[in-house]
């Protein structure tokens, strides 16, 4: 952050930068990230970049819900809930390439990102947490109601060769994996699959095959705990 406080566009620049190549080889475009915030380090992060509440969303109603309930401190409580919408007067903070995607990509995949859409939830462990997503478009712009009508209502969505960690996929439990057609991007990916992308620890830490994760998963989206959350900050804001 600059001699202010405020976290500026080139420490967010950074944030992204440091965050995609921790999670190297592994590179995607569309999806989410969800963050441990024990510290609420990232939280102060982000509450200190230009940002405007976008109020409820009930694409996020799980997350969200489930954050009220599970949250007994009333003063805390004021900071759950709201969606934010950061940006620096729309200019590009950075732009994504992605030359590899866990496995391959015939061409890079690139996407500017212009926004981050973030909100603080409260998991089911009760812990802190920051659900993170970052797009070329404002929310109420024409170019993301049109991208979100060509996905809802016509069916066509925004896909890329590399696999998307989306939080808004639907889950097939393991019975019924053979029935869809597991390609769609709008379907979860398999345990096998998160497996083979994911290294064993990392896929055990958010994916617990028992007792599921500590957060309340919605979706694929990437999941990173509080020492990854640590190792990326701590060069940008100490």
């Amino acid at each position: 952050m600059n001699a202010s406080g405020q976290t500026t566009i080139s420490n967010i620049r950074s944030f992204i930068t440091r965050l995609y190549k921790y999670i190297h080889p592994i590179c995607f475009v569309s999806g989410a990230f969800v963050f441990q915030d024990t510290s609420s380090s990232l939280f102060d992060f982000l509450s200190n970049t230009p940002h405007q509440p976008l109020g409820f969303f009930t694409s996020h109603d799980l997350l969200l819900k489930n954050s009220k309930n599970n949250n007994t401190d009333a003063e805390s409580r004021l900071l759950i809930g709201s969606m934010y919408e950061t940006s620096y007067d729309d200019k590009t903070i950075t732009t994504i390439s992605c030359n590899t995607c866990g496995d391959t990509c015939e061409t890079p995949v690139q996407r500017e990102i212009r926004i981050i859409k973030w909100y603080r939830f409260v998991g089911n462990d009760k812990g802190l947490y920051i659900y993170i997503k970052f797009e070329s478009s404002k929310t109420f712009s024409i170019q993301h109601i049109a991208n979100m009508l060509s996905k809802n209502v016509l069916g066509k969505p925004n896909v890329t060769e590399c696999k998307s960690f989306r939080e808004d996929c639907i889950r097939v439990s393991s019975s019924n994996a053979k029935s869809v057609n597991s390609t769609s991007d709008k379907y979860c990916m398999s345990d096998d699959t998160r497996r083979i992308l994911l290294n064993n620890a990392q896929y055990e830490e958010q994916y617990d095959s028992e007792k599921g994760p500590k957060y309340g998963r919605v979706g694929d989206e990437y999941y990173l705990g509080e020492i990854p959350k640590n190792y990326i900050l701590d060069e940008i804001v100490l």
